[in-house]
C-alpha cells in the first residue's frame, strides 16, 4: 500500500485556489448584479425574469414545465440569485 506525502492533499488545493476565487467572485457577483438591478424583478422590463422565461418557454424542450411555472417567475428569479451565492454553492472552504 502505497504512502501519501503530508503535502500532497495541501498542493492540490493550493493548485485550484485560483479557480475556487474566480468562481466565488463571479458567482457573488452575478447573483447581487440581480438583486441590485431594478429590471430583473419588474415584469414589465423586456430583460426581466418573466421575459427571459417567456422566451424559453417557447425555445425550451422543457417549455411545459417553464410555462407552467410563469406565474412564480418573481419568486424564482429571487432564488436564482439568491443561490449564485458561493456561500451556498459550497465553494467556500469549510
Amino acid at each position: 500500500m502505497p504512502t501519501r506525502s503530508r503535502w500532497s492533499g495541501s498542493v492540490g488545493a493550493l493548485a485550484i485556489l485560483p479557480l475556487r476565487a474566480f468562481l466565488g467572485f463571479t458567482f457573488l457577483y452575478a447573483g447581487l448584479d440581480k438583486l441590485l438591478d431594478p429590471t430583473f424583478l419588474d415584469a414589465a422590463s423586456p430583460s426581466s425574469i418573466d421575459a427571459q422565461m417567456v422566451v424559453f418557454a417557447r425555445v425550451s424542450p422543457l417549455g411545459d414545465l417553464v410555462r407552467a411555472s410563469l406565474p412564480l417567475a418573481t419568486p424564482i428569479g429571487i432564488l436564482i440569485a439568491i443561490g449564485e451565492d458561493p456561500e451556498r454553492d459550497g465553494l467556500r472552504k469549510t
